[in-house]
This record gives structure tokens, sequence and C-alpha cells, in this order.
């Protein structure tokens, strides 16, 4: 009864405040019990009468608990980085991004303090590193990045205790102009990764595939065509999202082919609780400021109405037991002013989703 098919519904949704009126790169991470989600997001990147102004991290932890939902102060985790991701590490959390230096990271305690200072996952100078997912897997946390000094390569590592990055594995090497994408699951005490493999300049497959972190080697490989969007494990199956002629949703059981489940709706996101039922973001059409209008949130796999979220710029949707948090944003205005001493804020959404019987 528990894991019963039912309405989604939101809860009300609660702002956290940044520094900037324009933040971007939302993720969220969700402690298994969903009784913690950590949010982090970057602001700045711009130049303003070309003066450069880097991109900042910060972090909020959010707990939801008996209709309502304490925030903490949100914290600044570098005042220079780049593409953070978020996971639950078994104990808190875990915010790892790129910065000048390679790769760092950051773990953030159940009251949303840092702890300790930031530990340095990769040192690679210069390198461009992005990182892409970050899950927690036997023996540590796995981690998808790129880097570049020329062409982009697409990598998975295995976080140990030391803070570093041990076992290393390189996916693929991709051509100029080409986008690199990777995303990881766990499934069964095991590693996936699902990537971008680019055959030559035209032709993009989404790549699935065990990490054994043994080897380290990748292992059994299911190609499908696409551009992997999406990537997590609901049940005993891997689901993920292609963006080939139309959007499409694939599931399947490593080893075996992944089958076309239908179409994801212009998704952005899907998710899943902790008994594989599945929730997807969607939009229903942009504007030209880049926010896009008709944002909802729909249970795969059965009928059930939408819920529908206003508009949004960025989001980012974390599962956990029978719940789900979400959070998002949309532009509002031209974004950071001129005047960068002006004293402004932007400011994020966050909600919870959770199940009502039919």
């Amino acid at each position: 009864a528990e894991c019963a098919a039912g309405h989604l519904v939101a809860a009300a949704p609660v702002t956290i405040v940044t520094p900037d009126p324009d933040p971007e790169n939302t993720v969220l991470a969700a402690s298994p019990s969903g009784n913690l989600f950590l949010a982090a997001w970057t602001d700045g990147g711009v130049t303003i009468h070309a003066t450069r102004y880097p991109e900042t991290i910060w972090a909020s932890l959010v707990q939801p608990a008996g209709g309502a939902v304490a925030i903490s102060a949100a914290i600044e985790l570098s005042g220079n980085g780049v593409c953070p991701v978020a996971a639950w590490n078994g104990t808190d959390f875990t915010v790892v991004w790129g910065d000048d230096s390679g790769l760092r990271s950051q773990r953030i305690d159940a009251s949303g303090s840092p702890v300790g200072a930031p530990a340095q996952v990769l040192s690679k100078a210069n390198a461009n590193a992005c990182p892409a997912s970050l899950v927690a897997a036997n023996g540590g946390l796995a981690l998808a990045w790129y880097d570049w000094q020329s062409n982009p390569a697409e990598n998975v590592g295995l976080i140990g205790q030391s803070g570093a990055i041990g076992s290393r594995v390189l996916l693929d090497m991709l051509g100029p102009g080409v986008a690199p994408n990777a995303a990881l699951a766990q499934l069964k005490g095991r590693t996936y990764v699902a990537f971008v493999e680019w055959p030559d300049a035209n032709t993009v497959n989404t790549v699935v595939s065990e990490i054994d972190w043994s080897k380290p080697a990748v292992l059994s490989q299911t190609v499908e065509p696409g551009f992997g969007n999406s990537f997590l494990a609901a049940g005993d199956e891997l689901w993920l999202t292609t963006f080939d002629a139309v959007p499409a949703l694939y599931a399947g059981t490593p080893g075996s082919p992944f089958r076309a489940v239908g179409t994801s709706c212009n998704s952005v996101a899907i998710a899943a609780d902790a008994c594989g039922r599945l929730v997807q973001l969607g939009t229903q059409g942009d504007t030209p400021a880049g926010v896009s209008l008709g944002f909802f949130a729909q249970p795969l796999g059965w009928p059930s109405p939408a819920v529908q979220l206003g508009n949004v710029t960025g989001s980012a949707i974390a599962g956990a037991a029978s719940t789900y948090g979400l959070l998002w944003y949309a532009r509002v205005g031209p974004g950071i002013p001129d005047d960068p001493d002006a004293s402004t804020s932007g400011s994020l959404s966050f909600t919870t989703l959770s199940w009502r019987s039919p």
C-alpha cells in the first residue's frame, strides 16, 4: 500500500534567497529518508564593463518537517568555481565542483555547515574540469566529469576515503565542437554510467555501461541512438531519457537491450523515490528571454494529473523515501545589474512532492 500509485501533490513552495539575481546550475541532493535536502547553485560568471566576475558556488540545507520547511542560510563554498554536483555520502552531503586547480569537494553536515576545508579531489591545473554527476557507490563516491585542454574527455572516477580520486576511467574523447554528457546511477550495489559517444562527426549514441572499479574498466556496453539526459535506477531497471528525433524514455536491465517506453514530453529531468515510482519534469514552451513556460511535474506509468509549477529557467529534482524535492528558479528581468556593488538578491523556489491515495 505504501508504494501504490496515487496522485502527485506539491507542498506550498518556499524561497531560498541568493546573493545574486540570476542563479544558475541548480543541483539538489536528498538523504535516503527524505528529511534533508541540499540545494547548490552558482552565481556570477559574467563580464560587466570589461571586468570578469567569477562564478561563486553556494549551498543551503533544506529540512521539510511537519508541513514546515527550515532553510539554512546560504553558504559560499567557492569564490571561483563551476559545475557543482551534490550527493548524500552515507553520513551527510558532499558537493564537488571544478576550478583552476582541477576538482574540489566539500562536505556539508546535517546542520548545513561545512565540515573542514575543501578537499582536492583531482589535481589537474587549467584543465577546464566540469563535474557532471555524483552518486554514492561501494568504496566511496562515484564522480563523472569532463575536462579539456584540447578536445573534451568524458571521465568517471571513485573518490575514496582520502578525498581524492583513486580509480579513474576514460570513457571517450570527443572531437572539436562536440558536447559531452555523462550521468551515473547505482543499481544493486553496482555502478553504471550513461554517456555520449560520437563515432564520427555526425553520429551520436548513448552508451550504458557498468564500471568495474577493480580494473578499472568499462564493461558490457549497451548502445541506443540519441543523446542521454537523465539516468537513474528505479526498481530493478535503469532508466534514461534521450533526445534524438523526439524526446524519448528508455528502460532496461543491465546486459540486455534497452526498450523504448514512450516519449518524455519535453522532459527536463526524471527522478525516482524508494518505491521506484517515477516522476518527470517538463515544460510546454520557451520565451526569448530564456524562461520555459508551463513547468510541470508528471508521474510516469499511470494516468495522474500533472502538478503545474509556473515558469522555470533552471531546475533540479531528487527522490527519496516516498517523496521528492524540487528546486527551481525563473529568470525575471535582465539579470545581473550593471553596478556590481548594487544591493540585489535573487531567489530559488523549493517544494516537496508527495503521493496522495486516489
